[in-house]
């Protein structure tokens, strides 16, 4: 991961010193979240399966055009984002939860047209969690048994409009285990690892 992150880092400063158009813009919309949560038992392991979280997601970026050779240069775009991720539990209204993964994503992706004004987009991401709380009837109840960094993949597609305006889909992979929980009387372990479909909306300026 930290290489993937070195060689996109490298491109983008190479194309400040060989010619490059710079956009930035701003973008959000919604969050469908849910997890991959995974219980091991005494080395058995079995997934547990939630609903879905819906919420949303609002940044920035920033885009670096290199100097076009062709018609369909790839691009290359940095991008901070708060997303509001996690999952939610509705089998019924007195046991129904919603767990709230909240983060600050940092993305690094790469951009190439495909069609016309459609693009697709593919890349990666690091994450901060800023706070994890369980809601219950209506209660928030602080969570702790999460680390507070996330890593993974994404992909996605965007289309966009003449006048700076685009419309963007994109799920994101998370690879790290984000759960720290562990109890040694009963040798359970929790694995949790992020899932997010993201479609909104976003203005290059």
């Amino acid at each position: 991961m930290k290489t993937i992150y070195l060689t996109i880092l490298t491109v983008m400063i190479c194309s400040v010193n060989y010619g490059q158009k710079l956009k930035t813009g701003l973008k959000g919309g919604m969050n469908v979240s849910n997890t991959k949560f995974t219980v091991l038992d005494n080395g058995e392991s079995s997934e547990r399966e939630f609903d879905n979280r819906i919420s949303y997601y609002i940044g920035g970026f920033v885009e670096y055009l290199p100097k076009p050779e062709s018609n369909k240069p790839i691009s290359i775009q940095a991008e901070l984002q708060f997303s509001k991720q996690g999952y939610s539990y509705n089998r019924s209204s007195e046991t129904g939860f919603i767990f709230q993964l909240d983060q600050m994503n940092l993305l690094l992706t790469l951009k190439k047209p495909v069609l016309n004004e459609f693009s697709m987009v593919g890349g990666v991401y690091l994450g901060y969690v800023t706070s994890s709380n369980e809601k219950y009837q209506g209660e928030k109840y602080q969570q702790d048994e999460y680390f507070n960094i996330d890593n993974g993949l994404l992909i996605g597609a965007e289309y966009s409009f003449d006048f700076g305006l685009f419309l963007e889909l994109r799920y994101m992979y998370g690879l790290k285990n984000m759960s720290e929980f562990k109890s040694q009387e009963s040798n359970i372990e929790h694995e949790y690892n992020n899932r997010v479909f993201q479609l909104g909306l976003g203005f290059t300026f």
